[in-house]
């Protein structure tokens, strides 16, 4: 599955700016994007999870407010976001993306941070049924 990727590339032209970080099978990537809103962003990378989704499950969250804290103090606020979250079965690969409009208090925007696991243990065994 190599969809962090194809999302980054998606998010490419729209972003301002954007980083990828590699470690033993986990792979996380940020995009930050100025004038744009979380629907516009959301089917872009619902767009882009469309052809995975037949091979495995997808959870969709809805935020409508919250808080960025950094080392105890309130930094942003969360105007408003969207969490994805995609398992893709035949590779084992679990991927959280979350998609927030942030306000600084003088000016918004979009941002888009993505977590793909490849090695989670989920599937380690079954659950009890």
């Amino acid at each position: 599955m190599q969809a962090i990727d194809e999302i980054q590339s998606a998010l490419k032209p729209l972003s301002k700016v954007q980083n990828k970080n590699v470690r033993e099978g986990f792979t996380s990537a940020t995009s930050i994007i100025e004038n744009s809103d979380v629907e516009s962003i959301r089917r872009l990378v619902e767009t882009v999870l469309a052809p995975y989704l037949a091979d495995g499950e997808k959870i969709s969250s809805t935020l409508s407010k919250g808080e960025i804290f950094d080392g105890g103090k309130a930094y942003f606020e969360i105007l408003s976001g969207q969490i994805i979250e995609y398992y893709h079965y035949p590779s084992t690969t679990s991927l959280f993306i979350r998609i927030y409009k942030i306000s600084s208090g003088e000016k918004d925007w979009i941002a888009i941070y993505l977590d793909e696991n490849k090695n989670t243990p989920w599937w380690e065994k079954e659950f009890p049924k």
